[in-house]
């Protein structure tokens, strides 16, 4: 079952964390290069979720392996745009 979380939770201040995820999210565009673009976490409960936009699948599937080995957060989404 797959659940879309970008509708129910916005970018606020309360679910980001500019020191903790600026550093996350820099690991993991470094790792992707180019094929990742406008990469964002967003912590939720659950865990975080991953969002930006890529021209191909591959791109979004490296950047979730990127985050995996960056953090032991749970992935709770990953809802990186294929354009």
């Amino acid at each position: 079952m797959t659940t879309t979380i970008d509708s129910q939770v916005p970018f606020t201040s309360e679910n980001t964390d500019p020191e903790g995820l600026q550093d996350l999210k820099y690991q993991v565009q470094s790792r992707v290069g180019g094929l990742v673009r406008e990469v964002r976490l967003l912590r939720i409960d659950s865990g975080l979720v991953l969002r930006g936009w890529s021209r191909t699948y591959y791109g979004k599937q490296l950047a979730q392996t990127a985050l995996f080995e960056v953090t032991t957060l749970a992935l709770a989404a990953n809802e990186i745009d294929v354009l």
